[in-house]
């Protein structure tokens, strides 16, 4: 909409007879400022640069020479914010915060000249609780703790919860915790797996494509080893996420089981 009536305000400006469609333009004007946020744009780039330059045109053909204005801003409690544009300060921007909001204000202007005001509000809420469609458990078991090279077994077990029958393609990815890497034959025998249409082992974590998960747990197993020693050794996390949705996801820690890594 907003890109709508910036092009029909720059059709009337186009016009030579302009002075006859002055009254329909300003009412377009006036509609496409009250559009515009805070820093003076609009809700994307395109609206922005067309609707910047309809009103610069119109700027053009109607000039509003700032002589001397005052504009006071006055609440009911707070104390009265006064702006005083001129000559050498017209294309400044003026601004003040609101002390009571919310609260009930009065705008009075005085003098010679056009100044744009314009009032905005900035607040937070809190975001939306996102519906948990899948479910993670991970757990690890220990293989070798006592030798040179420490390997373990991280056990996942995941299912899908949501609305649907079944959820759309999804990806599982383990996170190695530092120092560990994952053998390569426990990722190729994942593809063995039922629903499990690929596996591979990417920089530091393993992608574990699923063609989709239903109601029922699929359980998954890799084995990981050590190749580096890593003291103070942190949890890595595994993530499952809809591959179409990405947002539709859930996450779970592990850590190396043996006693001396935690």
């Amino acid at each position: 909409m907003i890109e709508i009536v910036a092009y029909i305000l720059l059709a009337h400006v186009s016009k030579t007879d302009f002075a006859i469609n002055e009254s329909a333009a300003s009412k377009l004007v006036h509609w496409l400022s009250k559009q515009r946020n805070a820093l003076g744009g609009f809700a994307s780039t395109q609206d922005t640069v067309v609707s910047l330059q309809a009103l610069a045109q119109y700027a053009a053909l109607i000039p509003r020479e700032v002589r001397d204005v005052k504009v006071t801003v006055k609440g009911k409690e707070a104390s009265p914010l006064e702006f005083h544009v001129h000559q050498n300060n017209k294309l400044v921007l003026h601004q003040a915060s609101l002390l009571e909001v919310p609260g009930m204000y009065t705008v009075q202007a005085t003098g010679s000249g056009c100044v744009y005001i314009q009032s905005t509000l900035y607040y937070n809420i809190p975001p939306p609780k996102t519906e948990v469609v899948f479910l993670l458990d991970v757990g690890t078991v220990t293989r070798e703790c006592d030798g040179v090279r420490k390997q373990f077994d991280i056990h996942l077990s995941v299912s899908y919860t949501g609305d649907r029958v079944t959820s759309n393609m999804a990806l599982v990815e383990v996170d190695m915790l530092s120092g560990f890497i994952p053998t390569k034959k426990s990722v190729k025998e994942l593809e063995n797996v039922l629903l499990v249409k690929k596996a591979e082992i990417k920089p530091d974590k393993v992608i574990i494509y699923l063609e989709e998960l239903d109601k029922t747990s699929l359980n998954l197993k890799i084995s990981v080893e050590q190749d580096i020693e890593i003291e103070n050794l942190k949890p890595a996390t595994v993530h499952v996420y809809d591959y179409y949705k990405p947002d539709d996801r859930i996450a779970r820690e592990y850590n190396s089981p043996c006693s001396s890594d935690v």
